[in-house]
């Protein structure tokens, strides 16, 4: 889905897809990363109409794209979702915008436009919440044989025998990994005490009293922030993509992250790896260390005794810290729990830097910190034998992040694919650059 910005350089348009957070103008060459003070606010706009009518009234609508988590009683299920929920509670007007918000345009919302928003009022949880059962049952049919014995025993027939049950599917826990989260305006007019949808000038079968507009918005809430990508510390071009949450100076040895109108730097490291005598590639991973309740997960060896692996216990895991490697890059959502899983379990990473070498190929983070966070427990209970027990105590489990740092581990090229030096940790070429996609 694209948007068009304006350059705040030049004024050129710039049309960019809905998840990319680094601009470059076609006509002044102006690099730029955008941001926005909570998350992005877009109207739909009719192919060749004008932007807005008289008598226009925007509708909210929460829309969501990116990874998506279950843990379930079936076990845990994952894929990705891209979907649009009404951001107003208890109302008749329609749950969901279909598939306009993939086939139609947006634009920027701003409250200097001169029209009418009405302000949602039920949050993005809560509006997901609403849309699906936590607990469903399901007829499960078995069919298997049963031996019977005729003529005093003398005779033995088997017969089908086929056994129905209900069995409970009950959602434990829900996370998601947000691609792009953000509010999409659908126009409706209003015209002779009766309402149309300004796409398709259908009446809609509601009152106009339902979508009266609240307080116009302020210019400051709704702002959208360009920032530089020059390094602040040495003035060297920052390594980033077009959707990357966090740019890396390779020649300062540096981290950054926009806050607000500026960018702020951050800890990094970089893991060493001595036996590596090919060029890597330096791939990122955000390295926890938690405080979680009801469960032990202080030292690797609770990490261990967690999945039950067949390894005989060394004295040293219950002095050495536990952490969770999460990826800091996007791929699919099987393949992020499979990543996450063999890194924490890992029984060596490597050495810490602060530097990278000479020349690096380093891939762009674009998953934030705390979306990292949101991904904890769906990890916990993948790496668990007993996925079930956890899964239902997941709601008293509360996990507090004591230590966070963002980590480049370097991936040998291996042809089809990158693999972790010392680490039985893969991941396709092609997975990656399907990832960029998602």
């Amino acid at each position: 889905m694209q948007v068009e910005h304006q350059c705040p350089q030049c004024g050129g348009a710039i049309t960019v897809e809905e998840t990319d957070r680094l601009l470059q103008c076609t006509y002044c060459k102006t690099r730029l990363y955008v941001e926005a003070k909570d998350y992005f606010r877009y109207c739909l706009t009719k192919p060749g109409g004008p932007a807005a009518e008289t008598g226009t009234v925007y509708i909210p609508y929460w829309r969501f794209k990116g990874m998506h988590f279950l843990c379930r009683t079936k076990g845990i299920e994952s894929g990705l979702i891209d979907k649009t929920l009404l951001a107003l509670l208890n109302s008749p007007l329609p749950p969901t915008l279909g598939i306009r918000a993939q086939s139609l345009g947006l634009r920027p919302a701003r409250p200097s436009d001169g029209v009418r928003f009405i302000t949602p009022n039920l949050a993005f949880d809560n509006s997901f919440v609403e849309t699906k059962k936590l607990v469903s049952y399901e007829l499960v049919t078995t069919k298997d044989t049963e031996l019977i014995s005729l003529d005093g025993g003398r005779t033995v027939v088997e017969v089908p025998v086929t056994q129905t049950e209900i069995k409970e599917n009950r959602i434990y826990h829900e996370a998601f990994i947000a691609d792009a989260q953000s509010i999409v305006y659908a126009p409706a007019i209003v015209k002779n005490g009766r309402v149309y949808d300004a796409i398709s000038m259908e009446q809609m079968s509601v009152s106009p009293d339902i979508i009266t507009p609240q307080d116009p918005p302020t210019e400051s809430d709704w702002a959208i922030r360009f920032v530089s990508t020059i390094c602040p510390n040495c003035g060297w071009d920052l390594v980033a993509e077009k959707d990357s949450y966090i740019l890396v100076c390779s020649r300062c040895a540096s981290a950054w992250q926009v806050s607000g109108a500026s960018l702020n730097r951050i800890p990094f490291a970089v893991a060493t790896s001595p036996g590596i005598n090919r060029k890597a590639a330096y791939l990122p991973f955000w390295r926890l260390k938690i405080n979680a309740s009801v469960i032990d997960l202080n030292s690797y060896e609770d990490l261990i005794r967690l999945a039950n692996l067949p390894k005989a216990i060394k004295p040293e895991w219950s002095t050495r810290e536990a952490h969770f490697l999460v990826p800091a890059f996007k791929v699919a959502p099987s393949v992020f729990l499979r990543i996450a899983k063999q890194m924490t379990l890992a029984e060596t990473v490597g050495d810490l830097s602060a530097e990278f070498p000479h020349d690096p190929i380093i891939y762009p983070a674009n998953i934030t910190l705390p979306e990292a966070h949101q991904s904890l427990k769906t990890i916990i209970t993948d790496i668990a034998i007993r996925k079930l027990e956890i899964m239902s105590r997941l709601d008293e489990i509360n996990i507090s992040t004591v230590e966070s740092l963002l980590v480049f581990h370097p991936f040998v090229d291996t042809g089809y694919e990158l693999a972790a030096n010392g680490v039985s940790c893969t991941v396709m070429k092609t997975a990656l650059k399907w990832g960029k996609n998602i």
